[in-house]
Order: C-alpha cells, then sequence, then structure tokens
C-alpha cells in the first residue's frame, strides 16, 4: 500500500496543547540556560549542543511546533532584517555569520515556547540560574571598582554587570514561583534562590541591575496586592497610582529637586553615567549617517572600523570586542536601522503592554508575575544596555520565549492520511 505523506491543517476543535513531560522538560531548560550563560566562554560547540537538543522536536508529536503567528511573525521579521543586513553591511561575512545563528536561536526559541510549560520553564530556569550564580560565588573572582574603591563579584565572567544581571533574572524566577502551588519542599528551594540572588545581586554591585531589580520587586509586589480586588477595581487603582506618580515627577521637576543627582550619589554614579551620555551623543552622530539600514548586524564594533577605533580609544577601552553604545534602542538603529529601531521598540512595547494587561484583568499566577517581572526589568535595562539584540545569551533566551509565551497560540496539527480521508 502506498504511503500517504502527512498532511499540515488545523482542526476545528480546540486539542490540548502536546507539551514535553515535566521531567525531560526541566533537564532540557536547564541545560540551554546553562550553555546561554556560559556559552560565550567556549566558543561554538555549546551552541551545537542547544541545537541538538531543540532542532529535531521541530516536529513534536504530530504538531508543527513553527506555527506562524502574529507575535512570531514580528521576531522572524527582525531575524530576517538582521540577515538582509548583510547586503549592504560594513562586514558582510560578520553580519551574515551572526544573522544566522540569530535565526537558529529564534528557531529554538519558538520550539520551547510550544515544548515547554511557562511554568516549567521558569522553574527550570530559576534552577540554572541558582547554580550558575552558585559557581560564581564559590569561584572567588572579584574586580576592583575604581571609582568607589570597592571589590564587586565577577565570577567567570569577567564583568560585575553580566553578574548582576544573571541575578536580576534569577530573582524574579525565584520571586514569582513563590506564588505556585507547590510542595512546601520546594517553595522552601525556591526561597533559597531568592536569598542567592540577592547577595549575589549586591555583590555585584552592577547599579543598573539594582535599580531595575528593585522597581521590578517593587511593581510585582504592588500587582500581588492589586490582585486581592477585582479586575475593574485593579485597573481603577492602578490609573490613580500612574496620575498620581505622574504628578510626582512633574513636582519634583518643576521643583527642581536634586533627586536624580541624590540617586547617582547615592551609587557612586556622576551625571554623564560614567561616560555613557557622552557615547550616546557620538552614538546619533554615526546613527544619522546611515538612518535607514544601519552599518549591518554586529558590523560596527570591529577593529577594522575607524570609528569603533576611535570611541575605544577615547574611552580609554584597551579591548577591541565587546562594547556598545549603551543603549538598546541605539544600538539597533546603528545595527540595523530606522527599521530595527521601531521593531525592537515595539517587541519591548508589546511584551510589557501585553503582561500588564494579563496582571490587571487575569487570576495572578507564577506565569504572569514573571513575564511582568522580565517586561520591567528589559525595559528600564534597555536604557543603558542591549541585552536583547543578540544573537545569542540570557537576553534573547529570557525575553523573546517570554514574549513568545504570553502571545502564544495552538501550533498546527499534522492530520494521519486516514482521518482526513474519513473527514471528506
Amino acid at each position: 500500500m502506498r504511503h500517504t505523506p502527512p498532511v499540515f491543517t488545523t482542526t476545528a476543535e480546540e486539542e490540548p496543547t502536546p507539551w514535553f513531560p515535566e521531567g525531560k522538560a526541566i533537564a532540557f531548560i536547564c541545560i540551554s540556560t546553562l550553555i546561554v550563560a556560559f556559552g560565550p566562554l567556549f566558543k561554538i560547540w555549546p551552541i551545537l549542543i542547544l541545537y541538538a537538543l531543540w532542532l529535531p522536536h521541530i516536529v513534536h508529536q504530530n504538531r508543527l511546533t513553527l506555527k506562524p503567528t502574529t507575535a512570531g511573525t514580528v521576531l522572524w521579521f527582525l531575524g530576517g532584517l538582521s540577515l538582509v543586513s548583510t547586503l549592504w553591511s560594513n562586514a558582510p561575512a560578520t553580519s551574515l555569520y551572526n544573522s544566522i545563528l540569530f535565526l537558529s536561536m529564534l528557531t529554538c526559541l519558538s520550539i520551547i515556547s510550544q515544548t515547554v510549560r511557562f511554568e516549567t520553564f521558569i522553574k527550570a530556569l530559576t534552577i540554572s540560574l541558582f547554580l550558575t550564580l552558585l559557581i560564581t560565588l564559590l569561584s572567588g573572582n572579584y574586580m576592583d571598582i575604581y571609582a568607589t574603591g570597592e571589590h564587586a563579584l565577577k565570577g567567570y565572567f569577567g564583568n560585575k554587570n553580566v553578574v548582576g544581571y544573571f541575578a536580576s533574572a534569577g530573582l524574579i524566577g525565584a520571586f514569582s514561583l513563590l506564588l505556585s502551588k507547590d510542595t512546601w519542599k520546594l517553595k522552601a528551594f525556591y526561597a533559597s534562590a531568592l536569598i542567592l540572588t540577592l547577595i549575589s545581586l549586591l555583590m555585584s554591585h552592577s547599579t543598573t541591575s539594582i535599580i531595575s531589580s528593585t522597581l521590578m520587586l517593587a511593581g510585582c509586589s504592588a500587582i500581588i496586592i492589586l490582585g486581592r480586588f477585582p479586575p475593574g477595581l485593579r485597573i481603577l487603582v492602578f490609573s490613580l497610582c500612574i496620575l498620581s506618580g505622574i504628578g510626582l515627577i512633574v513636582f519634583i521637576v518643576g521643583s527642581e529637586l536634586p533627586v536624580f543627582s541624590k540617586i547617582l550619589e547615592f551609587f557612586g554614579k556622576e551625571p554623564t553615567l560614567t561616560g555613557r551620555t557622552w557615547l550616546w551623543s557620538e552614538g546619533l552622530q554615526r546613527a544619522a549617517e546611515r538612518p535607514l539600514g544601519g552599518y549591518g548586524y554586529r558590523a560596527f564594533w570591529l577593529p577594522e572600523n575607524p570609528d569603533a577605533q576611535l570611541l575605544w580609544h577615547q574611552s580609554h577601552f584597551e579591548k577591541t570586542q565587546g562594547f556598545h553604545f549603551h543603549n538598546l534602542y541605539l544600538e539597533s538603529q546603528i545595527e540595523l536601522g530606522i527599521f530595527g529601531t521601531i521593531t525592537m521598540a515595539f517587541l519591548m512595547l508589546s511584551t510589557f503592554v501585553r503582561s500588564l494587561y494579563l496582571a490587571l484583568t487575569k487570576k495572578l499566577s507564577p506565569e504572569i508575575i514573571f513575564s511582568l517581572g522580565i517586561a520591567i526589568m528589559f525595559t528600564l535595562r534597555s536604557i543603558t544596555e542591549v541585552d536583547i539584540i543578540g544573537p545569542f545569551g540570557l537576553g534573547p533566551y529570557l525575553f523573546f520565549t517570554t514574549y513568545l509565551k504570553i502571545w502564544k497560540k495552538q501550533p498546527l496539527k499534522i492530520a494521519e492520511p486516514e482521518k482526513l480521508r474519513k473527514n471528506h
């Protein structure tokens, strides 16, 4: 009898999503998180392990996991734009390599969003970041902060800001899971993870991470308190709080109170944010020279680029890699032009609005609190960091998975040929 290939179709009735078993999902996500955390220290082979874990599941239990969705289309547009930028890039080979890496990363994240439950993802993320920070603390590697004379934890990453960043991500994971219905033993672990992330955060002395984490926890705690009220009252109270906050900001600005300078002074910073404001002005000048397409994906900060060499020299930066403009939207403009900037801003805004909508209108859960925390954290960090522009790392891994999860729809079903014939 001739074999008839499966046909991709949708079914009229709602069918449950074929999730991975929880043990398998936790193992896969833990390995994946450790790879994106430590992968940059080991070149290319950890990425290949990530591919081996997820790419075989493009079709999972007779379902296509790469179903085109409106939310997913925005990500694929960003990935496609990074690939197309090869055509006008300052360094075509670099843009091509990194765009392929970015697209393959998006493919893995799309599969994760369709095969792993969101709460399971958060659990595995928390476990793996707990291990990452524990290894970091045990490493005993610190760096000196010349401005304050303090010692900051850097671990094997060589940078205190990376440690603070990982601690922030682990913090919201552990915090949100305390709302779960798990056993007291698991909640005891979540509480331990919360304490460890707080210790790591404080020992990192990362100003951006400490400020964003504080506001993230404050925002999520406020939402948990509001969650005791019905949805209609939540929206009303939230609106009043926003109006009060706007009024307070207007009062501070109008009365010229030195609040901002006092905050900077508390964290040992000066008004230029350690040279960031100068770097932003330089970046805006470069962006104005190529506003439509930019310089190409990951093609600006390269040794062969005279502009990059000049900025490295003026910043007294000895290395010729790992530098950026310390603003997500400016970096997007430099690399991908105006369309990349608009897309990145849309992703950030839509994630924040969607997660806030769920928090104000739905029954609160670990998934909702986690997604809101991630939205707050990355929105705040986008002012001075470039976490999610890719192509590989904890930023895109965490943010884009959350984005896909809060907009998730059912994947396509592969209908068996016999069933199709019966239906017709």
